[in-house]
């Protein structure tokens, strides 16, 4: 019986084939859990710290507030869209 294997060459073009399927499987398996670690949304958290710029100091909305470096005013809860919270913050 004639076995293609046994001849060197083949052998070798048999293994580069082999191994540039395995690699090109890897390859995508590891560009896909990239993609998806990059472009799967995190999870919302319950409360968000953010700064008020714009509000005194003893304002009802500050209750756990503390003063930040630039000036502004720091908390965190709970956060809903407002008119204290016009948009989400970054």
């Amino acid at each position: 019986m004639f076995s293609p294997l046994t001849i060197l060459t083949y052998l070798c073009l048999f293994a580069a084939q082999v191994l540039s399927m395995l690699g090109t499987g890897l390859a995508t398996v590891a560009l896909g859990l990239v993609a998806a670690m990059v472009l799967w949304p995190r999870p919302d958290v319950e409360e968000i710290e953010h700064l008020h710029a714009r509000l005194p100091p003893r304002h009802a909305h500050l209750g756990d507030a503390r003063p930040d470096p630039t000036g502004s005013i720091r908390h965190s809860h709970a956060f809903v869209i407002d008119e204290l919270h016009r948009r989400w913050p970054r």
